[in-house]
C-alpha cells in the first residue's frame, strides 16, 4: 500500500511540475502595428495576422472591425516551442488625442 501512495504522489507532483513548466512556456507581448490589407489572411479558413515573422490566429478576434492603414494596439501569446505561431488575444485601435 505505501508504494501506491508514494507512486501517486510522483506522478502528482509530476503533473504539476509539467503544467507549470508548459504555462511559463508561454509569453504574452504587445506591441503597436499599422495593419494593412497584406497583413491579413486567410489559410484552411483561419484568419492569421502577420507581423514580425510571426503568424498569429485571429480566433477571438474580429478581423473585419480592422480598418486598414491604421494603427493598432496587438497583444499576443506565443509559445517558446514554436516562435512562428501564436495567438491574437486583443486589438486595439490606437487613438490620438484630438487637436481643438
Amino acid at each position: 500500500m505505501p508504494k501506491v501512495i508514494t507512486a501517486a504522489i510522483i506522478v502528482v507532483v509530476a503533473g504539476v511540475m509539467l503544467t507549470g513548466f508548459f504555462r511559463l512556456s508561454k509569453m504574452q507581448i504587445e506591441k503597436t502595428y499599422v495593419i494593412e490589407s497584406e497583413n491579413i489572411v486567410e489559410e484552411s479558413g483561419e484568419y492569421l495576422l502577420l507581423i514580425d515573422d510571426h503568424q498569429l490566429t485571429l480566433q477571438n478576434v474580429n478581423h473585419e472591425a480592422i480598418e486598414f492603414g491604421r494603427q493598432y494596439t496587438v497583444l499576443y501569446e506565443m509559445s517558446i516551442f514554436n516562435k512562428n505561431r501564436g495567438e491574437v488575444l486583443r486589438v486595439d485601435e490606437v487613438s490620438f488625442p484630438s487637436k481643438n
